[in-house]
């Protein structure tokens, strides 16, 4: 990969509970954009606001629908189970590698 946007972005699926806001705040911390996805876009787009907030300008939090953040590297953070559908919504995503 030659795109440094690419290496620098990691997209949370599932990320507005207290586990996905913790990681993306430590991986803000370390200097990576961070994509805070949701199945209720809106309540992504708070998180994300949350999150920035207390970074202020050196961080990078966008809050999107879960099948648009999957479009980079990520991690999905919920139960195993619910992830699966995660996964059947992803067909024909480009992501480059997951974390489970």
């Amino acid at each position: 990969m030659t795109d440094k946007s690419l290496l620098l972005t990691i997209a949370i699926l599932g990320g507005t509970g207290k586990e996905g806001k913790g990681l993306a705040y430590l991986w803000a911390k370390a200097g990576y954009k961070v994509l805070i996805g949701s199945r209720t876009p809106p309540k992504a787009v708070a998180a994300a606001k949350e999150l920035n907030a207390l970074l202020g300008d050196h961080a990078s939090f966008t809050g999107l629908a879960n099948t648009d953040a999957a479009q980079q590297y990520l991690l999905v953070d919920c139960p195993f189970l619910r992830a699966q559908s995660h996964f059947r919504k992803r067909k024909g995503c480009r992501t480059r590698q997951t974390i489970y």
